[in-house]
């Protein structure tokens, strides 16, 4: 093998090496710290404030989705809420709704507030509260409701109850 390819080689191990060490450098940052989206600093970024969701967690003690109990999560939210003085939250963190059954609170935050919130030890990501409408696109032809729709019903003035059994997690 030439010099020129062995430098070639050489050259290419050190880069993909230096790459893999950077990229685990940024994983384990990033795992310290929260996740945001984007559109909440995109949207701070302009001024004012931002209607969030902040997800919970307990770094002592791991909390699934199963074993997420309500008095579990009520106390998490309680020692986040906790955790700040009210001088801290005056203006910058007005919450909202506190979540019973999942460890969520509904909040609006300001910048100051955002990059306090992105140290706090308790939280784990930090989302646009965005209101959503539902997509019909699969489940209204599956019960025929476009060819109702096409004939001129609307459901205007009909009640509906929903039993649901559960939630079906491959969907």
């Amino acid at each position: 093998m030439s010099i020129t390819r062995k430098l070639i080689v050489f050259t290419w191990l050190g880069l993909m090496i230096l790459g893999f060490s950077l990229c685990n450098a940024l994983t384990a940052s990033a795992a310290d710290s929260p996740a945001v989206n984007a559109g909440v600093v995109h949207a701070l970024a302009a001024g004012g404030r931002v209607p969030v969701l902040i997800k919970l967690k307990d770094p002592d003690h791991p909390v699934s989705a199963r074993s997420a109990t309500k008095s579990r999560i009520r106390n998490l939210q309680k020692r986040f809420a906790d955790a700040f003085s009210p001088e801290e939250l005056a203006g910058d963190v007005v919450v909202h709704r506190r979540l019973a059954r999942i460890p969520w609170i509904s909040a609006t935050i300001s910048s100051r507030a955002l990059e306090r919130l992105r140290r706090h030890r308790f939280v784990a990501a930090i989302e646009a509260d965005v209101p959503i409408r539902a997509q019909l696109a699969e489940s209204a032809p599956l019960i025929t409701a476009d060819r109702s729709f096409q004939n001129g019903y609307s459901g205007l003035g009909v009640n509906v109850a929903v039993l649901d059994s559960g939630i079906d997690t491959d969907h």
